[in-house]
């Protein structure tokens, strides 16, 4: 029993200089101490002007901003040829049609499939690639490439006077409205 006693007296003592130690340090400051010496302690810190903020963020961003390639030329609008308003007066008024622009000209759609336009002074109208095809090799027209060096075989491009653009424009909505 005297270990359990040595055991006791030593948690009293323990207990006992505790108290001795706490009275020892200083007191601790209230919530309230804290936060106003936090307070004054930021107003003192130098802040950011809105300038320098705006030009750390310009800094940052301009590191990371890759260069510049340089601009391409812009190709000139060639206007649409009178041919292209012979083929809006006879389809245009039809419903169901709509115009709207593609691949930078102005096209007809059918239900939201287009199938002929005005690019750059000459007819594109989509058709089967047989078609295309046999109205190629009749040197009616070309296969149409928007300018990415690879022909697109359903749509034929057709310059002005080479063939009846209606006629054509006509086809290629029978060829749409069959796909629908």
């Amino acid at each position: 029993m005297p270990s359990a006693k040595r055991a006791t007296k030593a948690k009293v003592t323990k207990a006992v200089a505790r108290p001795a130690k706490a009275a020892a340090r200083p007191a601790k400051a209230n919530a309230a101490t804290k936060t106003a010496a936090k307070a004054k302690a930021n107003a003192a810190r130098p802040t950011k002007t809105a300038a320098k903020a705006k030009a750390n963020a310009a800094t940052k961003t301009a590191a990371k901003a890759k260069p510049a390639k340089p601009a391409k030329p812009a190709k000139p609008k060639v206007p649409a040829p009178p041919a292209w308003q012979d083929v809006l007066d006879t389809l245009g008024g039809n419903p169901g049609i709509t115009r709207k622009g593609m691949f930078g000209a102005d096209g007809l759609g059918l239900a939201g499939t287009y199938f002929t336009m005005a690019w750059q002074g000459k007819l594109v109208t989509k058709l089967p690639p047989e078609r295309v095809d046999a109205l190629t090799a009749a040197g009616v027209g070309t296969h149409f490439d928007p300018g990415m060096g690879r022909p697109m075989r359903g749509w034929l491009m057709v310059a002005d006077g080479a063939a009846d653009w209606v006629a054509l424009a006509e086809e290629s909505l029978a060829f749409v409205a069959s796909t629908k």
